[in-house]
């Protein structure tokens, strides 16, 4: 609204208006031809801003707006058009569908138990049109009317609650399974509101409202119910949501005692209790419930064990875990999610075990949007199609967001956190090596001997000779003998397989013996024209001075920091997405590059991150260091030679 004491344009009356009671301001500004201010909006100018100048309806700002707006604007709509009755039902009426619409909306908003009926407005016998009713109840003590006539015919609230208050679950019916998708909401609730009814609903108050029942109203004399996530704060969530539940509950209050983590329930004395993530100081507990969050993000199962052992005792214990797609197939999560799987198929008879599984098919298309629809239930009420499509876009643009999209958004579970190498393109990359035709050709090696126990790597690459040519790579693996089932159990990848086929070899006893790599090399020097091999010089061992200074190699320490490491890492990634890296579909190599996550530092370089990715990637270090000798002495040309020097 403007200032009264202010012109249309903002300038002060006292100061500047005429006899006339005009503004001299204005006038004076328009003939020296100044740019007037800007016109304050007049209220009807908001309006129609609003498009609210004939066409009534409620603005969906003004139903996103804070409890106290709305309810200012529900009692503008009920002292206007609303009725109460004398038992206290409040009513409103109109023959706006919009308007209707909007307050229903608006009630739910607010807590209220709308209940429509739709009927025909009728005038003298006429039917004009149709008549929107909508009957609800509301007490004195929030009123819903701003005229005291109306606020003095509603009643007193009564310590009782009626049915009005609440929602009833009236039937149960068994449906089809559908994917859903589960999401946490940015607030100290953690709560939402879903459907157009706006029903308060997530896992994480579900399972609150559980953890309630478990303490309060399970028959368990002596119950211990406990809490527990990846750390504390997670885990808190969930107590959080059952405290909020007690303190607003009447009929609840005073039967428990409440503290910053723990509830007491003296009548049965049963507890409720979050835990922190360290198993050891666990052992001892006798649960009767157990509510576990975010499953996925449990660094290992030790804290999971103690809890799901610790019911033993129990008569009719209930464990419950919810969870999103992790990336980690070792993992207790990927344990549980493959046990319930199989107890969905039928594979696995086990009535005690309930398991629901939302997610997108790992053979489903994850670029068709029909696989988005799958996986999003709630697609175009809780998320927007758009909004996936820019992630989409993202993740197509990313190769590194990739795995986030799928995991996050399609419920998938990926090979790591953070995908470097799209796999599609990788695919696409593979071309032919033949070993034969490249005897005597130039190339470049890399050497990675991280560990004598695991997978030691040694990778061949070869520049293209001609413009548009590929890189062509050899790689090479060994392993200790003796001890390969125990990798195949750990890893699960057929090493045996491998070996049989000769991608790997196997070296006697339980460690690598690095004479037989150091004989390997020099055999290939004898077919390719190796021109230099890198490796790295902190874990440099006796091979790489016998290589040097016995057999005649020339060897070029390459650390494994950001500064050395990322301009080859990305020069990886580029021909790889350009289908300029021929790799031959080496099935071990291929293992690998689907393990493959790096670390960033602040200025954007990259860098293999073994501890990130979930499995072996020794394949993949070795080519970028072989590719890195490669790119250094490859003859590309310079600008200066084709374009000359510039003088300024």
């Amino acid at each position: 609204m403007r200032n009264i004491n202010t012109c249309k344009r903002g300038h002060q009356n006292t100061l500047y208006r005429n006899a006339s009671g005009k503004c001299r301001k204005c006038d004076n500004d328009r003939g020296k031809g100044i740019k007037e201010p800007k016109i304050v909006f007049s209220f009807s100018e908001k309006l129609r801003n609003l498009n609210l100048i004939n066409n009534k309806h409620i603005p969906l700002i003004y139903l996103r707006a804070s409890i106290n707006q709305r309810m200012a604007l529900l009692q503008g709509l009920m002292d206007t058009d609303g009725y109460v009755s004398k038992e206290g039902q409040c009513e409103f009426t109109t023959t706006n569908k919009d308007l209707y619409i909007g307050t229903m909306e608006l009630l739910y908003s607010l807590g209220y138990k709308p209940m429509p009926t739709i009927g025909r407005a009728m005038l003298y016998g006429r039917d004009i049109s149709a008549k929107y009713r909508i009957q609800f109840w509301a007490y004195r003590n929030n009123p819903v009317f701003r005229l005291e006539r109306k606020i003095e015919r509603l009643k007193n609230h009564t310590e009782k609650d009626n049915r009005s208050h609440y929602k009833q679950i009236i039937a149960v019916n068994p449906v089809d399974s559908v994917p859903v998708r589960c999401i946490q909401v940015d607030s100290p609730s953690s709560l939402y509101l879903a459907g157009k009814s706006m029903t308060p609903t997530h896992n994480t108050s579900i399972c609150g409202g559980l953890a309630l029942y478990l303490l309060m109203a399970d028959g368990e004399s002596g119950g211990e119910v406990y809490c527990a996530a990846g750390d504390r704060a997670q885990a808190s969530l969930v107590y959080n949501t059952a405290k909020e539940m007690y303190e607003s509950s009447k009929k609840l209050e005073g039967r428990l005692e409440v503290f910053k983590r723990t509830m007491f329930h003296e009548e049965s004395m049963s507890k409720y209790e979050v835990l922190s993530a360290d198993a050891p100081n666990k052992h001892g507990l006798n649960a009767s419930g157990i509510i576990i969050d975010e499953l996925h993000v449990q660094p290992n199962r030790d804290l999971v064990d103690v809890l799901v052992t610790s019911t033993g005792a129990r008569e009719q214990p209930l464990t419950i875990m919810i969870t999103t797609a992790g990336y980690d197939r070792n993992s207790i999560c990927w344990e549980y999610h493959e046990y319930a799987r199989q107890v969905i198929a039928g594979t696995i008879k086990d009535e005690t075990f309930l398991g629901v599984i939302y997610a997108a098919d790992e053979k489903d298309n994850w670029e068709d949007e029909k696989t988005w629809k799958k996986a999003n239930p709630s697609l175009g009420h809780t998320i927007s199609m758009e909004y996936l499509r820019n992630e989409f876009k993202k993740a197509k643009e990313i190769p590194a967001y990739q795995n986030t999209f799928r995991r996050l958004h399609l419920n998938q579970w990926t090979s790591q956190s953070t995908r470097f190498i799209d796999m599609a393109s990788w695919n696409e990359s593979a071309g032919i090596v033949d070993k034969d035709e490249l005897q005597a050709c130039i190339c470049y090696g890399g050497l990675d001997l991280a560990s004598t126990i695991d997978i030691a790597a040694f990778a061949l690459v070869f520049p293209p000779e001609e413009e548009g040519q590929p890189f062509k790579a050899l790689l090479f693996f060994w392993i200790p003998g003796d001890n390969i089932q125990e990798k195949i159990r750990r890893d699960k990848v057929p090493y045996d397989l491998w070996v049989e086929q000769g991608y790997i070899r196997a070296t006697p006893g339980n460690v690598i013996d690095y004479s037989f790599i150091r004989a390997e090399i020099n055999r290939l020097k004898e077919l390719y024209n190796i021109q230099e091999i890198a490796y790295d010089p902190w874990n440099a061992t006796q091979i790489t001075l016998e290589l040097a200074e016995e057999d005649g190699m020339t060897m070029v320490p390459l650390r494994q920091g950001f500064q050395s490491m990322s301009a080859p890492t990305k020069e990886l990634l580029k021909l790889i997405v350009s289908k300029q890296l021929h790799h031959g579909n080496n099935p071990v190599l291929n293992w690998m590059a689907d393990n493959m996550a790096v670390k960033t530092d602040p200025a954007g370089n990259i860098k293999p991150d073994k501890e990130k990715s979930t499995q072996r990637i020794d394949g993949i270090v070795a080519l970028i260091m072989a590719l890195d000798r490669a790119s250094r002495n490859v003859n590309t040309g310079s600008v200066y030679e084709e374009r000359g020097l510039l003088v300024i």
